[in-house]
């Protein structure tokens, strides 16, 4: 189970001018040997200043199976 905290837009143009569309994504990850049946993920608060150290926060939940 995977859940982005963070998912930004990150198309560039390559050497011969073209668009290369591509998405950013970091975020949360579960690993179950239970087959996992329904997922969540929630986005925390987030105070202060924009800068490289201040990254949006999550916290995932999960429902499995027995």
């Amino acid at each position: 189970m995977y859940g982005a905290n963070l998912d930004m837009d990150a198309i560039y143009r390559d050497a011969e001018s073209r668009l290369v569309n591509r998405r950013r994504q970091f975020g949360t990850m579960i690993l179950s040997r239970l087959p996992i049946v329904s997922s969540r993920n929630r986005l925390l608060p987030k105070y202060g200043a924009l800068t490289p150290h201040s990254i949006q926060q999550g916290a995932s939940s999960g429902d499995f199976e027995p």
